[in-house]
Formats: C-alpha cells, sequence, structure tokens
C-alpha cells in the first residue's frame, strides 16, 4: 500500500476530495501497474464482506481531476486546482463501484455511479417510471451488521452494505440492499407506542416515528412520544391545534378532523397532523413534520449570526422540511455532493421592511436559508421575493 495514500470513503459523512470530471481517455496498460489498485481493493472486500482475491481492477481511465481548495473564512470561496488522475472500476460480489484516485493518492468513491441496476429497478418500480428516467440525487453508503439467529452462540455478525437513496420525485430517502430489496431501516420497535385514547391506528403512529428517524438516525435512541390526541382544525376560525395555514389566500371554511403527534428529541420537538382520511390507506401515507413549529429555536439564531453580514433578517415567513445532497443541492455536478444526504428545512425569512407602512400584496422581499435537522448549520440560498395571495 502507498505510503501517502489519502482515502477518504470509511466514513458516511462529507468526502475531503472535492472531485468533477474534465476530460477522460481510455488507458489499459496502466492496469497492471496501478498503486492505488491494493487499497481500493482492501476497502471493497472489507465492505462487501469477501477475500481481497475476489475483488478484481476491471477498467482504468486515464481522466484530469478538479479539486476544489476552499478559501478559509465564513463566505468560502472554492479554487480550483486540476490534478491528474483516475477513474477506477473496481467489481466483485455482483458489484461495479466506481472511484476517481489522483497521482497522489487522494480517493473519492462516486457513489451515484457506483449504484448497481438491479438497485435502480427497484426505484424505478417504486416511483412507476422506467430506469433510463431515474434521475438519483444523492447515494450515502450505510454500514450495517447482520444480526446471529439467536440459538447460534458460535455466529460471526457479518457487516453488510446498504444505500440511503435521495431520488427526484419522492421527499423520503429509500434505503435500499445491495440485492434491490427495500430495508426494513429504521427499526423502530424500541419505541413505545400508546395511542388507543386518540383512536389513531398505530400504523400512522409507526409512520410518523419512521419519518422522524428516517431525517435523523443519530436520534433513533433519544426520541420519545410526548402526546398523541384527536384535534380538529379549521384555517378560517382559528380552530386547532393543527398544520401551521399554507400560502392559500383567502380560507375554505372546514373542519379537518385528525390528529396531532408530538416527538421530543433533546431540546427539539416535532409535530405531527394527520388528518383522519389517511385512514383510508394508511400504509401509503408519508409523514413530515409541521415545519413553522417543529423549527428549532437554535435554527433561528444560527441563522441570523450568518444574517448579520448580509443586512440582517426580518421575521420567519415559511419552514419545508426537505432532504438535501451534501451541498444542499446546490451543485449536483460535484460527485461528493451526491455521496451524503442531509436531512433539514428549507426556511423563509422576511428582509427587514424599508418603511413602516408598507401598501397591501406588496411584493415582500426575502432570503432564504438551508438548515440541518437541529439548527446547528444553515446555508444561504438565495434574496426573493413572495407575494402574499389575494
Amino acid at each position: 500500500m502507498p505510503k501517502n495514500t489519502i482515502f477518504t470513503l470509511l466514513g458516511m459523512g462529507f468526502a475531503i476530495t472535492f472531485t468533477s470530471i474534465i476530460s477522460t481517455s481510455t488507458s489499459s496498460s496502466a492496469k497492471n501497474s496501478f498503486p492505488y489498485e491494493g487499497i481500493l481493493r482492501e476497502n471493497m472486500a472489507q465492505l462487501l464482506g469477501v477475500i481481497e482475491p475476489d475483488i478484481k481492477l476491471t477498467k482504468l481511465e486515464k481522466t484530469t481531476i478538479e479539486k476544489c481548495l476552499p478559501t478559509p473564512g465564513r463566505n468560502q470561496t472554492c479554487q480550483p486546482v486540476k490534478l491528474p488522475g483516475y477513474r477506477v472500476t473496481m467489481s466483485g460480489k455482483g458489484e461495479n463501484w466506481i472511484y476517481y484516485v489522483t497521482d497522489n493518492g487522494e480517493v473519492t468513491q462516486d457513489n451515484r455511479a457506483s449504484l448497481n441496476l438491479t438497485i435502480r429497478r427497484t426505484l424505478a418500480k417504486e416511483l412507476g417510471i422506467q430506469p433510463h428516467q431515474l434521475k438519483i440525487i444523492a447515494a450515502q453508503r450505510i454500514h450495517r451488521s447482520i444480526p446471529c439467529p439467536s440459538q447460534q452462540t458460535n455466529c460471526q455478525i457479518k457487516p453488510t452494505v446498504e444505500w440511503r437513496i435521495l431520488v427526484a420525485g419522492r421527499e423520503q430517502p429509500f434505503q435500499v440492499k445491495l440485492n434491490g430489496k427495500l430495508s426494513d431501516f429504521p427499526n423502530i420497535s424500541h419505541i413505545p407506542i400508546s395511542s388507543k385514547s386518540s383512536k389513531i391506528p398505530n400504523v400512522l403512529v409507526q409512520k410518523v416515528l419512521q419519518d422522524i428517524v428516517y431525517r435523523d438516525a443519530s436520534i433513533n435512541k433519544k426520541i420519545k412520544i410526548n402526546s398523541i390526541k384527536a384535534t380538529t382544525w379549521n384555517w378560517c376560525q382559528g380552530k386547532g391545534p393543527g398544520p401551521t395555514r399554507p400560502d392559500m389566500g383567502a380560507c375554505l371554511n372546514i373542519d379537518n378532523p385528525g390528529w396531532q403527534i408530538v416527538l421530543a428529541s433533546g431540546n427539539n420537538r416535532y409535530f405531527y397532523y394527520i388528518p383522519e382520511n389517511a385512514t383510508a390507506n394508511p400504509s401509503t401515507y408519508i409523514a413530515a413534520p409541521d415545519g413553522m413549529q417543529s423549527f428549532p429555536e437554535l435554527a433561528t439564531e444560527t441563522v441570523k449570526k450568518d444574517a448579520i453580514q448580509r443586512g440582517n433578517i426580518g421575521t420567519l415567513m415559511f419552514v419545508e422540511p426537505r432532504f438535501f445532497d451534501g451541498c444542499w443541492n446546490l451543485n449536483q455536478s460535484k460527485i461528493e455532493c451526491g455521496n451524503s444526504i442531509i436531512s433539514g428545512w428549507e426556511a423563509t425569512f422576511s428582509q427587514p421592511p424599508k418603511s413602516s407602512n408598507p401598501p397591501n400584496f406588496q411584493s415582500v422581499p426575502t432570503i432564504v436559508y438551508r438548515v440541518d435537522l437541529t439548527g446547528k448549520i444553515s446555508k444561504f440560498v438565495s434574496y426573493s421575493s413572495w407575494l402574499p395571495k389575494p
């Protein structure tokens, strides 16, 4: 193994190297002398639970890789540097994984390009489209362990790899096994559910718990149900509690029966509202937290710290729960952006008013941020405007 190899594949977070393809040319003569084949074979074998000889280098293409060197400071900019390197295909156990390796040994796996055809067909079927129509936003590699059967005492726990995949056309990520079958993740069996008093079907409560764990697996052991209660909301009459009124202009005077479920994790609270009509087909219901009511207080403070240099922010207007790629969906052309998934919020704030009495229906200048689920990290997106609906 080369002594100076910089390997960035073992973590589940952001890749250290920043690469994008500039040009490629095929080279077969370098296959037998490629100095980083050993480390790629070792890593892939460990992840797939096979011996190293089962992994083969099947394709090697010489390429130019653009590495982004961020400048220090709050407003980081990219200083692109073009480096010679290779696009490498490593194959084994039915998988063909794609890596980019610079001449000095910096390695980045292209997760999106590494997804096998069986997985792509499964996702396309779930979305009701053809595989060639599938748009992969991000693919995050998940390391899990297969537990031993309870009756076996000499069993060794086997590692396994799954993919957490964010695709266009669906808000929640899929979690898929290498054989293309959807995973049973997340496991919420340890969270006690008591919904008899509210008469909500347990399957809908499970949908809510699965959603919040999908958004942040690290809170799985900390999450608890604060309350479940039946409610009826009417936005015209102010009846509730209920979900935040959407940007809808004139409201319809309709009572909406359903349930409120409040989850707690540390100092954060997540408010879910389930309409009663979800009981008609609960297995297909997709839950999501109410953005305005669930937005952490810390998130507003985090945004304010950044917004000071942009002229500050006004009031919080809209919040949507969202999933983003590793670059907040702001630069999908970079390989490392597609290697991780961020769950969080897209928050729209008003900009401070320039006059004390703005006329009705005047366009309101806004500023948009994306924030991680717990509110610790924020990313400025854009300046925009909002026009109230009549």
